[in-house]
Order: C-alpha cells, then sequence, then structure tokens
C-alpha cells in the first residue's frame, strides 16, 4: 500500500510478457491508481534522510550509508513489455543482499 492505496503484483507467467519475473527479483506492480507524485514520495520513503538527486533526465539516485543505492527511473529497457511508467532499483543493500545478490526492482505501471 502506498499513499492509501492498495495495489497487487502481477505474477510471473511464462506465457505472459510484463509481469514479474521467476527470480523474484523483479516485481511489476499494476499500479495505475497511484499518480507520479505517489511513486516518487514512496521512492523518497526507501532512500530515508538522503534526498533522491537527478542524475540524468528521468534517473534520480540516492546513495545511503550503508552502501544501499536507491534509484528512481522513468526509462527502462523492458518498458514495451511491463508497461511500467516509473522503476524502483535497490541496488547493494545488506539486508536484501540475504536473500538475493541481484538488484531488486520494483516497477509500477
Amino acid at each position: 500500500m502506498i499513499a492509501g492505496v492498495e495495489f497487487k503484483a502481477i505474477p510471473y507467467d511464462p506465457k505472459v510478457k510484463g509481469g514479474s519475473n521467476k527470480a523474484g527479483n523483479v516485481k511489476v506492480f499494476k499500479s495505475e491508481a497511484l499518480t507520479d507524485q505517489d511513486i516518487k514520495n514512496y521512492a523518497q520513503q526507501l532512500a530515508g534522510d538522503v534526498p533522491l538527486k537527478q542524475v540524468s533526465p528521468g534517473v534520480y539516485l540516492a546513495k545511503l550509508s550503508d552502501g544501499t543505492s536507491v534509484r528512481l527511473r522513468s526509462v527502462s529497457s523492458s518498458e514495451a513489455a511491463t508497461k511500467a511508467r516509473w522503476t524502483i532499483d535497490i541496488e547493494d543493500n545488506p539486508s536484501l543482499r540475504e536473500i538475493t545478490n541481484q538488484r531488486v526492482e520494483l516497477k509500477f505501471r
């Protein structure tokens, strides 16, 4: 739930392109009810006190003191398949490393 709006992840289905992946590190959310600002605010919540700074057009980045990178981006090579407006990438997070060594992607339609 973000900004009081409930939404669900689109499950992995090998026959249907554009959903979450089998490995589980990419989740695509049916989140059309969220505004762009809602998604930006959520990314900032994940970054905590470190402000997201624009590093290139449509890409914002916060590097946290524990080594975590939180990136919000409106550009994606899989945009046509996932129909995602925004993607939040979380990399090098110590807690997530216990689950996966891959980048975690949250994609919002």
